[in-house]
This record gives structure tokens, sequence and C-alpha cells, in this order.
């Protein structure tokens, strides 16, 4: 649940969500730590951010099938997290 709270609820300073593709569980697998997994929530930290990818169902895109929620204590952890993975923010 801290995964959850820094990435989505507002416990970190930084945070934002966007769109996915499943092939990023494999790159989340390899390059960082995987805490657990909630109703199908899997959540994963680093040094100084926190990042959860879900199975999401947007009503608006119909192709938007997966979310990243990730939070960072910086703006830099925010960027960085994005560049790394590839995805764009809402």
């Amino acid at each position: 649940m801290w995964h959850l709270q820094g990435a989505f609820g507002g416990g970190m300073p930084f945070a934002a969500s966007g769109p996915a593709e499943k092939r990023l569980a494999k790159v989340l697998e390899k390059d960082w730590y995987f805490a657990g997994e909630v109703n199908g929530m899997r959540a994963y930290n680093r040094d100084k951010q926190a990042l959860c990818f879900v199975k999401w169902q947007d009503f608006f895109d119909k192709t938007a099938a997966w979310r990243v929620f990730a939070g960072a204590c910086d703006k830099k952890g925010l960027d960085v997290i994005s560049n790394d993975l590839d995805v764009d923010w809402d």
C-alpha cells in the first residue's frame, strides 16, 4: 500500500501516471525491486522512486489497457522514470 500511496495517493511530492504496454513488465522485473502484488497491481521501487503497474480499464481510450502510476522525491526522479520506461505522463 505504501507504493500505491506514494505513486497515486499523494504520498510523494512528485507523482504522475500514464498509459503503458504490457511488455513494460519485463523492464520492471529487470531494473526495479518487486515489492509485491495486490489485486493484480504490481508494486516496484528503487532509490527514492515508487511505481505501480496495473491492467487498467480506460473508458475513453480503449487501447490503453495498462497503466503506470509513479512517484518520486523530486521532479528529476519523475523525469528519469518517464525516460527510462519510455512512458508519457498524462
